[in-house]
């Protein structure tokens, strides 16, 4: 199949202006920056509503997927996405103490990334997992019993979701297709195509990811609604097996895709925001102890 004009003009233009992860979601003062990675879905524009809710002065910056554009490719791994990610973020701040977080799996490359400054002999002040469960936090396998259960509960509104959830599924089904399609022939994924790449890709990559003990200490930005098939994860959705200085737990209103979005974003941002606050307080009390103080 042909290329269209459009597809070419995002060939040339990825030529002329390289992908990079690293995208300004504020620009602030002269404080510790906060870089926060992206969900399965690879974009950080969800990110905006979310900064509102921050303090003007802190500079945020998303840290995006390749494959965004439909040219550069997605990255296969937690690992490759950790490594290639801290270089730009070093970049930017080549000393500690560092302030990541992420959203949904986004969480566990940022755990990656927190794992490999420890292990480098870099600080990490904070480690915020917005809504991030563990990549193996139990989950529910949906069984005649079980689904029973839930019809007797949620009556007609359980058998319309499970309809939609079908129609759903042989959607994406149709959509990899195409998308295996555009690859083999070496074409940009077209851009209603790109979020269902990035989230498979993603995906296989959390799955295939094994985590390593981190004697650090994380906040989860915890939804009050979860899916029911993680129902059983737990308080701390398994991170506490892995998160050795232990798991501070910060409730938040909303389910997994609105706790960023609308209303619920500002008072996320504002939890966000005290925790950042607190963690470069607690670095502020050390470097000055350390007779080395500068901007927080």
């Amino acid at each position: 199949m042909q290329e269209s004009e459009h597809q070419r003009f995002e060939k040339r233009a990825a030529a002329i202006a390289p992908w990079r992860a690293l995208v300004t979601i504020q620009r602030g003062g002269d404080h510790l920056p906060f870089f926060c990675v992206h969900g399965a879905g690879g974009n950080v524009l969800n990110f905006r509503d979310l900064s509102r809710g921050m303090s003007p002065v802190r500079p945020f910056y998303g840290l995006q997927a390749s494959g965004v554009d439909g040219v550069s490719r997605p990255h296969g791994s937690i690992d490759e996405m950790a490594r290639v990610y801290l270089a730009e973020v070093r970049a930017r701040q080549p000393q500690g103490p560092y302030l990541l977080g992420g959203y949904s799996g986004g969480g566990v490359v940022a755990f990656e990334m927190a794992r490999l400054l420890t292990a480098a002999g870099h600080r990490v002040g904070l480690l915020a997992l917005i809504d991030t469960m563990h990549p193996k936090a139990p989950i529910l396998r949906m069984n005649l019993a079980l689904r029973l259960a839930r019809f007797r509960v949620e009556g007609m509104q359980y058998v319309n979701e499970a309809v939609k959830r079908r129609r759903v599924h042989t959607k994406r089904a149709k959509m990899l297709r195409e998308i295996e399609r555009h690859l083999a022939l070496g074409e940009t994924i077209p851009f209603e195509l790109r979020e269902t790449h990035l989230v498979d890709t993603f995906r296989r990559a959390v799955l295939a990811y094994e985590t390593k003990p981190w004697a650090g200490r994380a906040t989860l930005f915890r939804a009050d609604r979860i899916a029911y098939i993680y129902k059983e994860a737990g308080p701390t959705y398994g991170w506490d097996r892995d998160v050795l200085g232990g798991v501070e737990i910060v409730a938040m209103t909303g389910d997994h895709h609105s706790l960023l979005l609308g209303k619920n974003a500002g008072p996320l941002g504002s939890a966000l925001d005290a925790a950042i606050t607190g963690a470069a307080a607690n670095v502020r009390e050390t470097e000055t102890v350390a007779g080395e103080t500068g901007p927080l």
